[in-house]
């Protein structure tokens, strides 16, 4: 996640937003383990020794925005926008930070935050705002705090 943080941090400060920050588009390189693993593992599985790189990729929908620009096309993916661009309105670089929230979110429980049977109630959810950590998801008081500011990085 830090990986992950570092680099939308690198695209902010040239004036850029990615507008469709997903898991899609988050490249993993391991690095690939030494000899002694069992073949057949490895033939299927492409094995970490602890070294990872991530890469935000698909840079297709990013847009420089200067301070006080906003922006105001729709587009990305539903799931992980931004409240501000479901509903239509100008938006600024924290529609990324949204997105994290709900990577970061998807990481720690396995499903995303928000959802709901049809469009109309996913959007009313996400406006609501409120996302729930199961109980069976142990994090930190920090983690607890990254995420929360994440999801509420916009106005609603």
């Amino acid at each position: 996640m830090s990986q992950i943080v570092k680099g939308m941090g690198a695209l902010h400060r040239l004036n850029l937003i990615h507008r469709d920050l997903k898991p899609d588009n988050i490249l993993i390189q391991f690095e690939k383990a030494e000899s002694g693993i069992d073949k057949t593992f490895k033939s299927n599985f492409e094995i970490a020794t602890g070294n990872v790189t991530c890469k935000i990729a698909d840079l297709g929908f990013t847009r420089e925005l200067k301070e006080d620009e906003l922006a105001s096309t729709f587009l990305g993916t539903p799931q992980y926008s931004a409240p501000e661009i479901l509903t239509k309105q100008t938006y600024q670089n924290n529609v990324d930070v949204w997105s994290l929230g709900c990577i970061y979110y998807e990481m720690l429980v396995g499903v995303l935050p928000f959802s709901a049977s049809s469009k109309k109630l996913f959007i009313k959810n996400v406006l609501d705002g409120d996302f729930i950590l199961p109980h069976t998801i142990e994090v930190s008081v920090d983690a607890a705090k990254f995420l929360t500011s994440c999801l509420t990085s916009g106005p609603k």
